[in-house]
């Protein structure tokens, strides 16, 4: 028989306390008072051996309650004859979940302290000769060998919280591999509080050869408040405007948060705060405006203050505010008058007009939104780049020939290989527009109210657009005949604008009419399209860059408050990307030359940690139990002793201390009834007067 904590047995030595009392004999006798005592010495002869002898059962009692109980304490055990397992030393792998959600806290405080001592007291039930492997969510080299137990301890004292998260499978797998090779007995642990969006029973295979157990560690309080996303309100950003910013912010708990803060800083200044309030298990958006005065990159966080979780009580973000919106116009013959007026007359636009045949295909990226001005034969060299233009995010204007009166017959070849309507021939009936599509974002501000009687633009003659069915196909304006004069089309992550008519006022009034304005404004700062404000740090690997930069150059380096890391660069299609596959914390990172000054900065990115685990959604236990027994792995409570007992029943070891706990109350209770029904019988005595 063997003891897992021996220690315990130092306390026998409270055996010595019955003992000393009964030596010392510390009684209280009662008084009688006799006439003649001289016929008692028969009595108390009699009668002293068998007190004598009940004092001896009692202690012996007491001693052997005593004794059990330190025994249980201690824990004894026999060791089991392995009669389905290797005969060998043991492998066993122990993956603790260090994932932010562990940052809770439960019974025992922090998750993941409890998830760490629970590894070790399960390390401390194996032999020396046994090996370990710990496995983190951080996926780390040097956890995918198996180590000593002493190494493994130490190992175990420097896990800390990751943003990183895995499957269940993919833990396994992980495992699997790393005992692959391995001889002996295989044991598998999961340390992990088990939210739902980490457990995907339905991919985890059936493995009999592992003897696995998970530990399920619960929070006692599953209340977290976070910041999930935001957004702004038009797909640009405009200089010395308001923009409007939407913050999403969500409440995983069963109560409602009232009158809580959210705070903006932009470029490490404090620039706006606004209250909210969220319902429990519910959402709300919160409005925010910034008004910028500077051009270039913009650095943001937003913040909420929120306990115990706070991995997702941040959000960063960044943007670029160009100086200016380059604008090409490509001409099949003269310089169009009135696209040059509209932008020269506003020093935010930058104009460049150009002929079809001196086109530079390399720099067409470079502008944000080109129209394509009465171009009556596209080449399939134009055709091809400036489709992927559009799929890249870019913005163009088709605008059809003035000058004939057939359109050629490549041109609808062209439409249709750019995925929009096609035209046919001219309506030469003299009409109005009649309808305005005041919900898209073209023309969702330019009215203060809705206007019954609005004075709009007269047509001469136009192009008749086939309202066939395309795919992301929206009308702009409409002609009283019900004729479509301006459509829009989704292409990619750009946008294509189809016109019945030229800019020319033999077709139509529109370019003398107030419309014209914010109608080419408005094409032309949509298709400043912008990145995305933000990256999701593991989930995000492939970066789109805004610039152009040549690989193998100058070493790039992604530098914030916390970190430094070199990412690599890649050519694709749309141009540059980095990729990113992991980094340790969130925030803002410039992406800038390696050696250079601190002054030069490509790009600015902001990284932010996954809302994965900001959900509280648990398993219940006996749901979890069940799931988990549908695959052959042992579930365990291991806030209470039951984990213990598994590892010893299940493993190597045959638990006693039940058995002293049953002994300890048997001999309680001999002692109870030796002191209430024993009592020695006095002998009869005849007394003679």
């Amino acid at each position: 028989m063997s003891f897992l904590y021996p220690s315990f047995l130092w306390a026998l030595l409270a055996l010595g306390i019955p003992i000393i009392i009964h030596l010392f004999n510390f009684r209280r006798y009662k008084r009688i008072y006799f006439t003649n005592v001289r016929f008692l010495q028969e009595l108390k002869e009699e009668t002293q051996s068998k007190q004598k002898l009940k004092h001896l059962l009692i202690l012996l009692a007491r001693c052997l309650a005593i004794a059990a109980i330190v025994f249980a304490f201690a824990q004894p055990y026999f060791k089991k004859q392995q009669t389905n397992t290797t005969v060998g030393d043991n492998v066993v792998s122990i993956y603790i979940d260090n994932s932010f959600s562990m940052g809770a806290h439960g019974t025992e405080g922090e998750l993941l302290e409890q998830a760490k001592n629970k590894a070790r007291d399960i390390a401390n039930y194996f032999r020396n000769s046994d090996l370990f492997q710990l496995l983190t969510n951080d996926f780390e080299g040097r956890h995918q060998r198996l180590v000593s137990r002493e190494e493994f301890l130490k190992l175990v004292d420097e896990v800390k919280l990751t943003p990183q998260c895995h499957t269940i499978t993919e833990v396994l797998n992980r495992q699997k591999e790393c005992l692959s090779n391995a001889q002996g007995n295989k044991q598998v642990y999961w340390l992990s509080d088990f939210q739902r969006s980490g457990v995907d029973l339905k991919s985890l295979p059936n493995d009999s050869t592992l003897n696995i157990q998970a530990y399920n560690l619960p929070p006692i309080d599953q209340q977290n408040i976070y910041i999930d996303s935001c957004w702004f309100e038009s797909p640009y950003v405009a200089l010395n405007e308001s923009n409007k910013l939407m913050v999403r912010i969500k409440n995983a708990s069963s109560s409602d948060a009232d009158n809580g803060s959210l705070n903006l800083k932009l470029n490490n200044v404090q620039k706006a705060i606004a209250s909210y309030s969220v319902s429990k298990n519910a959402a709300t958006t919160v409005e925010m405006n910034i008004t910028l005065n500077s051009t270039g990159w913009n650095a943001a966080e937003l913040s909420i203050s929120d306990h115990p979780i706070t991995f997702d009580d941040n959000l960063f973000f960044s943007f670029y505010v160009d100086a200016q919106i380059p604008v090409l116009a490509i001409n099949q013959r003269e310089t169009n008058t009135y696209i040059k007026a509209v932008y020269e007359s506003n020093p935010y636009f930058a104009v460049k007009q150009i002929n079809v045949k001196n086109i530079n295909y390399d720099e067409l990226k470079n502008y944000h939104f080109i129209i394509l001005n009465e171009v009556e034969v596209v080449s399939s060299g134009l055709q091809q780049q400036l489709k992927l233009y559009v799929e890249k995010g870019g913005s163009l204007l088709i605008l059809p020939n003035s000058a004939v009166k057939v359109l050629a017959p490549g041109y609808n070849k062209f439409l249709q290989a750019m995925q929009i309507n096609t035209v046919d021939g001219i309506d030469i009936n003299k009409q109005k527009l009649a309808e305005i599509n005041t919900q898209n974002i073209i023309f969702n501000d330019v009215f203060d109210k809705k206007q019954i009687n609005i004075d709009l633009p007269e047509v001469l003659k136009s192009y008749s657009i086939n309202a066939a069915v395309v795919p992301n196909e929206e009308t702009l304006l409409k002609l009283n005949s019900g004729k479509i004069f301006l459509s829009k089309y989704v292409l990619g992550a750009g946008i294509i604008y189809l016109s019945a008519v030229p800019f020319d006022t033999k077709w139509s009034s529109l370019p003398q009419h107030a419309l014209f304005v914010p109608i080419m404004y408005k094409m032309a700062l949509l298709g400043n399209k912008q990145l995305p404000l933000y990256q999701i740090i593991g989930r995000d690997k492939q970066i789109a860059l805004r610039q152009q930069l040549r690989s193998g150059e100058e070493v790039l380096a992604l530098k914030s408050e916390h970190d430094e890391i070199i990412p690599e660069l890649m050519n694709t299609a749309g141009g540059n990307a980095l990729y990113v596959p992991y980094l340790s914390y969130s925030g803002i990172y410039n992406l800038k030359p390696r050696n250079a000054n601190d002054t030069i900065i490509y790009q600015c990115l902001a990284f932010n940690y996954s809302r994965n685990e900001s959900e509280l959604n648990y398993f219940k236990n006996n749901e979890l139990e069940t799931e988990l027994a549908s695959h052959n792995i042992h579930y365990l409570n291991a806030v209470s002793n039951v984990a213990e007992k598994a590892i010893s029943e299940t493993q190597f070891r045959s638990s006693l201390w039940q058995w002293f706990i049953i002994l300890a109350l048997v001999f309680l209770g001999i002692e109870v009834l030796l002191i209430k029904f024993y009592n020695p019988t006095i002998k009869s005595t005849t007394v003679q007067s």
